[in-house]
């Protein structure tokens, strides 16, 4: 934790950048969440600044750098899995309402599964409807948990789940019940193996 807070400090000054710490780098319990520090986002933070809500490191008023380059947030927290179920099948208003309903069903804070946070949200770009999570405890609940459980939801809905993205890198033992392929990982764009971790 120190060599992170030491590599944040060298960092901030040397390049002017406004760093939040967050999770186990927070400076307080309401920053301990990603969210809470990302909240109100680039457009929010001379607002941020103004209000007293001051960075961790770095400039501790809106500079020029700040105004150009934003922010950025730094931790020290365990492994996270960034992961996305794709949704397919009805209209696309309908098909949006499913994936933030199934997200609220699946998201740790409204009673689901452990160490999920989930938001449902639609990509232009793909013209594609996702189950978009970040899985905070993959050892309790990973990536085959999470796709099995957004496939049976949205089937309750009257829509199918059959593939899925990974944003990052992913541990080999995440891989408890299917396998990549049966992920539906490289539908959206090509998947390369070397993405599977053996840690």
């Amino acid at each position: 934790l120190e060599r992170v807070r030491t590599f944040a400090k060298d960092i901030s000054t040397k390049h002017d950048l406004a760093i939040y710490g967050y999770e186990y780098l927070a400076s307080s319990s309401e920053r301990k969440n990603l969210a809470a520090v990302r909240q109100g986002e680039y457009e929010g933070l001379e607002g941020r600044f103004a209000s007293g809500d001051l960075p961790d490191f770095g400039p501790q008023t809106f500079t020029p750098a700040v105004a150009l380059h934003g922010a950025t947030a730094m931790s020290v927290r365990p492994l996270m899995v960034a992961y996305n179920v794709n949704l397919v099948g009805g209209e696309l208003k309908e098909r949006l309402k499913a994936a933030k309903t199934i997200a609220g069903k699946i998201r740790e804070r409204d009673g689901g599964m452990p160490g999920v946070k989930a938001i449902g949200w639609y990509l232009p770009d793909f013209d594609l409807v996702q189950v978009s999570c970040n899985l905070t405890k993959p050892n309790e609940a990973g990536v085959c948990e999470v796709f099995t459980r957004v496939q049976e939801l949205a089937a309750a809905l009257g829509f199918e789940a059959p593939s899925s993205e990974l944003i990052g890198c992913i541990p080999q033992s995440q891989f408890t019940t299917l396998t990549s392929a049966e992920l539906g990982f490289g539908q959206l764009k090509p998947f390369n193996e070397r993405r599977i971790l053996d840690i």
